[in-house]
């Protein structure tokens, strides 16, 4: 038997062609089954002759695994799904970003550590290099100024201690 779709050789037993996938036309008492067999098993809409997928839901109804060009049975063509969006409950995929340290993000953070801390946090897990530098710089600035209040304040107290024990040495005397 030869394919009527590409030509290719075939065995009496053969319900597609090895070569294309078209379905073969049955002769005989096979005539009756080929006539069922052009019902989508998924949705139930006829089929035209040589369907691989149905055009209704998309089943594969050629009974071959999808793929490339290397899939099914002796390297068969088999055709791409009509789009590449992600199905029902996958993620589409991240857009590409450069994450890379930022001295910006890290003064940022100095000058602003509640701001450093929050992008921080948000960033933690998709641009970790980023997120780093505004949280060192948050936890430098907080270390600074902390250090700084400090140093300040003592500052002001021997100033405070100094201006009292002028006042007091001038009312006793």
């Amino acid at each position: 038997m030869v394919c009527k779709n590409c030509g290719g050789a075939l065995s009496e037993e053969d319900r597609f062609c090895p070569n294309c996938g078209a379905a073969v036309e049955a002769s005989g008492q096979g005539a009756a089954e080929q006539k069922s067999e052009n019902v989508c098993k998924n949705c139930g809409t006829a089929l035209q002759e040589g369907a691989l997928f149905c055009p209704h839901c998309g089943a594969n109804v050629a009974g071959k695994e999808q793929g490339g060009a290397n899939a099914g049975s002796a390297g068969a063509w088999q055709p791409a799904p009509p789009y590449t969006a992600p199905q029902y409950g996958q993620t589409p995929p991240a857009p590409q970003t450069v994450d890379a340290p930022s001295g910006g993000f890290f003064a940022l953070g100095f000058f602003f550590p509640v701001i450093g801390l929050i992008l921080f946090l948000v960033w933690k897990d998709q641009l970790p290099m980023r997120a780093k530098s505004c949280g060192k710089g948050a936890l430098v600035g907080v270390i600074v100024w902390f250090v700084l209040g400090f140093i300040l304040g003592i500052i002001a107290g021997i100033a405070g201690a100094s201006q009292y024990a002028s006042a007091a040495a001038i009312m006793l005397a």
